[in-house]
């Protein structure tokens, strides 16, 4: 019985998760007093190894195109 607890531990752990889990977030801010924006973009790592971006509670300026950047910086240029 002793012997057949880490093989059971090991095929636990070797198993996917089933739900998404959180890489990274960031907060939506004003590129300046014209193109303004507010919310959360999350990406997700899912359970097949692809990642997901997600934006919830987008609001943005009326424009021709938006464009989402992801940067390490705190102040992109």
């Amino acid at each position: 019985m002793k012997d057949a607890l880490p093989e059971v531990m090991a095929k636990a752990e070797a198993q996917p998760a089933s739900e998404p889990v959180r890489l990274k977030s960031g907060q939506f801010r004003d590129q300046d007093r014209f193109h303004r924006g507010t919310g959360t973009a999350t990406i997700y790592s899912l359970a097949d190894g692809t990642q997901l971006l997600r934006l919830t509670d987008l609001q943005v300026t009326n424009g021709p195109d938006l464009r989402v950047i992801l940067t390490r910086s705190q102040n992109p240029e």
